[in-house]
């Protein structure tokens, strides 16, 4: 299917009625802590559903793409921060470019 493009990807579906989308908050320094997180400025913004972090994962905050990888990685930084454009949580609003804006 992919080489006759009868393939459908995600970018060629059509928005549809009351879809939301997220943007990752990341982080901007490498080997740090992270003290705390506060989306209520995001949260404020017009078209800004809900915000998304590690309080929100239920049993471990970590998953494992191969078997064969070293280690399970961490999904949004709890509290040490290994690396920069780490995510910290994710922001879902009404539109990309709001999800953007806020994140």
């Amino acid at each position: 299917m992919q080489c006759t493009g009868e393939a459908e990807y995600t970018n060629d579906i059509h928005p549809q009625l009351g879809e939301l989308s997220a943007a990752f908050v990341i982080t901007k320094v490498a080997n740090a802590m992270l003290d705390k997180v506060d989306p209520s400025e995001a949260l404020k913004m017009p078209g800004v559903v809900t915000f998304v972090d590690v309080k929100d994962i239920p049993g471990e905050n970590n998953f494992m793409v191969t078997a064969d990888q070293a280690g399970p990685d961490v999904i949004f930084v709890k509290d040490k921060i290994t690396y920069a454009g780490q995510p910290v949580g994710v922001v879902v609003a009404e539109s990309r470019s709001i999800a953007l804006k806020a994140a």
